[in-house]
C-alpha cells in the first residue's frame, strides 16, 4: 500500500557540484537552466542556508543545497523542485514541519489505511500510530483525519470551528 503512494511522488532534479560550483553530475532534465541554479546554489551556501525558494524563468522553484562530506571532487548536492509540480505530501512536509515518519503515516492515511493497517505497514504499535496522527493534526492545526486531509490537499477552505484546534 505505501509503495503506491511513494511511487506517485515527483522526484526533485539532482545536481552534484564541486568546490567551485561546477557541475560534476546532473539529471538529464536539469540541463536547461543549470547556470542560473549554480548561482543560486552559490548564494545559498554563501548565506549559510540550506534552502531557498526562487523564481526562474517565470516558474517558482525550491532549491536545496547539501554539503557532501568525504567525497573527493563532489562537494554539494543540489535538489531542484518546481513548486507547482510538488505533491501534497511533500508540500505538507514543508508547510507543517513534519518528520519523515509523519509523512509515512500521512501517506498511508491518504491511502485510506486504518490505524491497524498503518501499524502493520510501518512495524509499529497502534498507540504510536495514534500519537503520530495526533501530532499531524496538531501541526496542521485541525482535529481529525478528514480536516487533516482537507488541509493537506487545500480543499474546503479553512477548517470550521469543529475541525480547528483551539488556540494555545
Amino acid at each position: 500500500m505505501a509503495d503506491s503512494v511513494y511511487s506517485r511522488r515527483e522526484r526533485p532534479r539532482i545536481v552534484i557540484l564541486d568546490d567551485g560550483f561546477e557541475v560534476v553530475l546532473a539529471d538529464a532534465d536539469t540541463e536547461g537552466s543549470l547556470e542560473v541554479f549554480r548561482e543560486i546554489a552559490r548564494r545559498i551556501v554563501d548565506a549559510r542556508k540550506d534552502v531557498e525558494e526562487v523564481d526562474v524563468a517565470g516558474s517558482r522553484y525550491i532549491v536545496r543545497v547539501m554539503h557532501l562530506a568525504g567525497t573527493e571532487g563532489h562537494r554539494y548536492a543540489m535538489l531542484i523542485e518546481q513548486r507547482g509540480t510538488r505533491r501534497p505530501l511533500m508540500d505538507a512536509y514543508d508547510r507543517f514541519d513534519l518528520s519523515g515518519r509523519e509523512v509515512e503515516v500521512l501517506a498511508l492515511i491518504v491511502d485510506g489505511a486504518s490505524n491497524r493497517e498503518i501499524a502493520e505497514a510501518l512495524c509499529i504499535v497502534e498507540s504510536t500510530v495514534q500519537d503520530h496522527v495526533r501530532s499531524l493534526c496538531t501541526k496542521a492545526g485541525v482535529r481529525g483525519r478528514g480536516a487533516l486531509l482537507a488541509r493537506v490537499f487545500d480543499v474546503g477552505g479553512e477548517p470550521g470551528p469543529a475541525d480547528r484546534l483551539p488556540p494555545e
